[in-house]
């Protein structure tokens, strides 16, 4: 037998102590070293801003080199952010070979203090801190990299700290026709330098993710000549150009996430990839292309699935003709499909306060109405958010911030329907389309979100939808003057949006199809010259072939649209009935148009 003594169990007592602190320090341990506290789930919506340092312009807002004035000021642009209901910060922290955070390699940013290389006062690091406030209102803070950019204008580099790469290593740089200066892409020193840094970042702080905006090469006219001649290898110059680029997201890639996998990396590049009349996979559009003019290929990096986020700045309104809002966002959306890439085109904010024209889409109401529709247009397409630049626009227009936290109320459970919170991608339009008084619910106090929708029933919010009226003398042999959907039926008739089954029979209360839904709505908008006619594209979803001759153009046209969408497994499911929500969504895609 075990004799244990008073001795003993003090003993125990004395070890298991020991043990117990040892587990408390392993905790502790692990707590301090940086880790993310992202805001992001699987699903959520991401809604973000940028927060931009070059020049000042949102931060600090004036030179300081006070650690009180410099917290009091990220404090405020996070309390802003929470209020317009975001959750994402990209904070500019290398605005020009330069930092806004402790750095060995690149010195303190002249945009913060007035002077590059002169620290903030009591070891203050605005990037520690704006973590901090930022995770403290649960806001995701990305750290956004400016990789190539030297200078911002002609001249900088007469302020340069001794300790700048630009200056230590003057065999990196270019000074481009601009009179500005760049990173030379070309170079394997680069991208080391550029990696290292961002490296050094992830290391040391506990960032949400690493952000890239559009500066890479700023155009054909780069003197390159001498990287290419040691490293083109016979490649044709474009092709090298690119390679440089994306060898350089490659590295990145396995930098963030082999140091966590959590982290988040986004790239932000100009709107349009390539304009379909020089590249036949490129948008409907006629603007800069990042492919021929940045050599920036990001398609490929999606396709590849080197990023998480792709952000392209869609900076212009819908019906633009040069580049389409709608035409890119759908451009855009076919691009991440089937691929793990995250979809978050970046709006103009900054355009909703820049104009004194009257007439443009921008000015005043205008341009708050504009970007209210582009945000419900992202939802109703299932595009995974949006960001707006910058936050100086935004937080300077007091109608920009109350539509921001109008529109951002969907995360709040309905008052309205019982059963929509588990429609996300439908619950704006649904409430929406009950608000103009376009659908009703039942009286258990739901949508019937899941429900299928008679050809009566769609005909009646179809109606309703678009304010149409007609005299109409006769109307189907099987709808009678007591039912609570003849007249809408009988305009319908009448206006030739509808047809019977035979025998004059319309069928009411069969329930609708996917394909004649479309059908419907294509024969609306043709009449009233607000779609173009659609082309037929046999592998448009994997299912093409199960869609009627009959239907074939509408699905087309409104699949260009953005009215109409397949299913996750790339099938369209012509001949299924509708579902409630899924109606509404069709529907108020449908009066966006209006």
């Amino acid at each position: 037998m075990l004799k244990i003594t008073a001795r003993k169990i003090n003993l125990f007592r004395l070890i298991a102590a020991l043990i117990s602190i040892s587990i408390m320090m392993s905790v502790l341990i692990t707590y301090i070293t940086p880790q993310p506290a992202s805001a992001q789930t699987a699903t959520s919506e991401i809604r973000g801003v940028w927060v931009a340092t070059v020049f000042g312009l949102d931060f600090p807002s004036g030179y300081t080199s006070s650690e009180k004035e410099i917290k009091k000021r990220i404090d405020d642009i996070m309390d802003n952010c929470k209020k317009a209901r975001l959750n994402t910060v990209f904070f500019q922290v290398r605005p020009a070979s330069d930092a806004f955070y402790k750095s060995e390699i690149f010195p303190w940013s002249r945009y913060l203090t007035g002077t590059q290389g002169k620290a903030p006062e009591n070891g203050c690091d605005p990037l520690k801190y704006a973590i901090e406030s930022a995770h403290k209102r649960d806001l995701a803070l990305h750290a956004w990299i400016n990789p190539y950019r030297v200078t911002v204008s002609a001249g900088d580099e007469n302020g340069f700290s001794p300790d700048n790469p630009a200056l230590l290593h003057p065999e990196y740089v270019i000074t481009h026709t601009d009179g500005k200066m760049y990173y030379n892409p070309g170079l394997p020193e680069v991208r080391k330098l550029v990696a290292d840094g961002i490296d050094e970042i992830i290391k040391n702080y506990a960032v949400d993710g690493i952000h890239l905006d559009d500066y890479f090469y700023p155009d054909g006219n780069f003197s390159d000549g001498d990287a290419y001649a040691a490293y083109g290898n016979g490649k044709d110059l474009d092709e090298w150009r690119r390679d440089n680029v994306t060898a350089l997201i490659k590295e990145l890639t396995t930098i963030i996430h082999k140091e966590n996998e959590k982290l988040i990396f986004s790239v932000s590049p100009a709107g349009i990839w390539a304009n379909q009349k020089n590249h036949p996979d490129g948008s409907a559009t006629s603007g800069s292309e990042t492919y021929f003019n940045c050599y920036a290929d990001t398609k490929l990096w999606v396709k590849e699935d080197l990023i998480d986020w792709i952000m392209p700045q869609i900076y212009w309104h819908r019906g633009f003709e040069i580049a389409d809002f709608t035409i890119l966002a759908n451009w855009w959306k076919n691009v991440t499909k089937n691929t793990s890439v995250k979809l978050c085109p970046g709006l103009a904010a900054y355009r909703a306060s820049d104009t004194t024209d009257q007439t443009s889409p921008w000015y005043g109401e205008n341009g708050i109405n504009e970007l209210t529709a582009q945000i419900e247009y992202l939802r109703m397409c299932d595009i995974d958010g949006y960001a707006f630049y910058r936050y100086g626009s935004l937080t300077s227009n007091d109608n920009l911030m109350k539509m921001s936290e109008n529109i951002n109320k969907s995360d709040e459970p309905s008052e309205v329907f019982t059963d929509i919170n588990k429609f996300p991608w439908a619950k704006n339009a649904i409430l929406r389309l009950y608000e103009d008084g376009i659908v009703k619910g039942y009286e258990d106090k739901s949508f019937g979100s899941e429900k299928t929708v008679t050809r009566a029933d769609f005909t009646l919010m179809l109606i309703r939808a678009t304010g149409k009226s007609a005299d109409f003398s006769e109307n189907f042999d099987d709808v009678k003057k007591g039912d609570y959907f003849y007249k809408e039926v009988g305009i319908a008739k009448k206006l030739n949006l509808v047809n019977g089954l035979g025998e004059n029979q319309f069928m009411p209360r069969l329930n609708i199809t996917r394909q004649d839904i479309a059908v419907i709505i294509y024969r609306f908008l043709l009449s009233e010259k607000l779609i173009k006619k659609g082309e037929w594209n046999d592998s448009l979803f994997k299912d093409s072939e199960e869609i009627k001759d009959y239907a074939r153009e509408a699905v087309s046209a409104l699949s260009r649209e953005g009215i109409i969408n397949g299913y996750e497994d790339d099938s369209f499911k012509p001949s299924a009935t509708a579902t409630r929500a899924e109606t509404a969504v069709m529907i108020f895609r449908m009066k966006d148009l209006l």
